[in-house]
C-alpha cells in the first residue's frame, strides 16, 4: 500500500471518528486524535444552522452580518471559526457580549483580518467572565455594506475543534464502541497517531 493511500485511510477513519467530511491537513488530524477525550471526539456545534456549502452574506445598511447568538457561561472557553470567501472589504470575526439582561457589555474582535477579495478560515477564541450572552458577526473594519459568502462556521465550548454540523456529542456508551472500533481498525496505531503524523505535518488527504 502506498503512502497516499495510507494517509487517505487513516483520514477516513479520522473524519468518520469526529463526524467532519471535510479535507483534513495532518494538523486537523494531529488536533483531533490528541483532544478526543478533551471534547467528546465529536464536539458539538453550537451553530445549529452551519452548513458545509457557501451561502451568501448582503447587507445594505450597516457594517455587520449578525449570525448567530446564544447563551454563554462564565469561564468556559468558547472556540469560533468560519471560512469565508469573495469578501468585498477586509473582513473579520465579532463576539458582542451581554449580561443576563442583555445589556451591552463589551464588543470583541477577531486578530484574524482576510483582506479583500481573499478566501481563508476566520479564528476568534472568548472566555466570558460572567453569564450572559453573545452574538457573533462577521463584520468589516469600515462601516461598508457586506458581500461575501460563509460556509463551515464552527462554534464550540474548549479549543478549536474540526467543522460538523452535529448537535450533540456521542454519549460515553456510543464514544467508546466508536473508539474500540476504530483502533480494532487501525491495529491499535490510534494510541500513537499523532506521534505518527507529526513528522509529515503540513500535508492534507
Amino acid at each position: 500500500m502506498s503512502l497516499n493511500e495510507t494517509m487517505t485511510g487513516l483520514m477516513n477513519t479520522i473524519r468518520t471518528m469526529s463526524g467532519t467530511t471535510d479535507k483534513l491537513s495532518v494538523d486537523d488530524a494531529t488536533r483531533i486524535t490528541s483532544s478526543a477525550g478533551q471534547w467528546g471526539v465529536r464536539v458539538p456545534n453550537l451553530i445549529s444552522d452551519s452548513s458545509n456549502e457557501y451561502q451568501l452574506v448582503q447587507e445594505t445598511t450597516n457594517n455587520t452580518k449578525q449570525l448567530y447568538s446564544g447563551a454563554a457561561k462564565a469561564g468556559i472557553k468558547y472556540s469560533l471559526h468560519v471560512t469565508v470567501k469573495d469578501l468585498s472589504y477586509d473582513t473579520l470575526l465579532n463576539i458582542g457580549v451581554y449580561d443576563q439582561n442583555w445589556t451591552w457589555l463589551e464588543g470583541i474582535n477577531g486578530t484574524e483580518t482576510i483582506p479583500a477579495g481573499g478566501e481563508g478560515v476566520l479564528h476568534l477564541n472568548y472566555t466570558p467572565k460572567q453569564d450572559g450572552f453573545f452574538q457573533w458577526s462577521i463584520m468589516q473594519r469600515d462601516s461598508k455594506a457586506i458581500n461575501c459568502q460563509y460556509k463551515c462556521a464552527m462554534l464550540n465550548e474548549g479549543d478549536y475543534a474540526p467543522y460538523t454540523s452535529s448537535t450533540t456529542p456521542y454519549t460515553v456508551d456510543e464514544l467508546a464502541n466508536r473508539l474500540e472500533k476504530l483502533e480494532n481498525k487501525l491495529g491499535g496505531v490510534v494510541k500513537a497517531l499523532p506521534s505518527v503524523l507529526l513528522p509529515v505535518r503540513g500535508c492534507a488527504a
